[in-house]
């Protein structure tokens, strides 16, 4: 119960966040419009404001909560570069952590495919709409495609990084009967396979998001079951070979995901 009451801490903490985000938005139109900013810039300033954010959220949320969630990047990932980000998703916190990997890989420019719910949100929706993300459906809308192929050519022209959750939606820790993996869903090929045929050149990163045994957590008013969670994040990028479709490269990166969840933790 203690831990239940707790838990509204972080959470009110968090909507007075989400509060001066709001107010400062504004201010966003403001330098844009006082610039005369192109559409390329505001799609610019939208993405900085987005993340920079995010990054502020997690900062104190994680405080508040006490989640240690360390990030490990493989000596193969590079910096700087525009990647393909493909990661797994089981908690409502996993776009700050996101967040925080594209801090460490300086990626200032990334184009995410979201579930359409969220360009619904209250002020975020609009935002993400301007910054030029992918606005797809749960049920496999045959417009997804050419949605995520739009944001892909953008990407291509920016000299941005693209990105998606490939599970589609979050898992909830339980492992289904026949399921081909312990910890994941099984991904999802098609939006993989548009960004690979978009953006040729962009190396594929995988970012595993291990909350080490997490219990809840699927929507922000689970947050007792996030508390105290000690976990951690590995990034690392896939060695594409000649004729690999996205079906082969998501195989090889879910298994290691699914084995690098059962490994114990890295020293923090």
């Amino acid at each position: 119960m203690l831990k239940k009451l707790y838990a509204y801490i972080p959470i009110t903490v968090f909507f007075l966040g989400f509060a001066l985000m709001i107010a400062d938005l504004p201010r966003r139109f403001l330098v844009d419009a006082f610039l005369m900013a192109s559409v390329k810039v505001r799609r610019r300033t939208q993405m900085d404001w987005q993340f920079g954010w995010a990054r502020f959220h997690a900062w104190y949320l994680f405080i508040l909560m006490g989640i240690k969630m360390p990030i490990h990047v493989e000596e193969s990932v590079r910096a700087g570069k525009p990647y393909i980000l493909i990661a797994n998703h089981r908690s409502v916190l996993d776009p700050l952590i996101m967040a925080q990997v594209q801090g460490r890989l300086n990626l200032r420019s990334v184009f995410w495919g979201i579930k359409r719910e969220m360009g619904k949100v209250f002020v975020l929706g609009g935002s993400f709409v301007r910054a030029g993300f992918a606005l797809l459906s749960r049920k496999s809308d045959p417009c997804d495609k050419d949605r995520l192929r739009t944001m892909a050519q953008l990407a291509a022209q920016e000299k941005a990084s693209a990105a998606l959750f490939a599970e589609g939606t979050r898992h909830d820790g339980i492992r289904r009967e026949g399921s081909t993996y312990q910890y994941l869903r099984v991904p999802k090929r098609g939006g993989l396979q548009i960004l690979m045929d978009e953006l040729p050149d962009h190396p594929i990163v995988f970012v595993c998001i291990d909350w080490r045994g997490l219990r809840g957590g699927k929507k922000f008013f689970d947050a007792a079951g996030l508390l105290g969670t000690q976990g951690q994040v590995t990034v690392w990028q896939h060695n594409r070979t000649p004729g690999e479709d996205a079906q082969t490269i998501l195989d090889a990166g879910w298994s290691r995901m699914d084995m690098l969840i059962t490994q114990p933790l890295r020293d923090m």
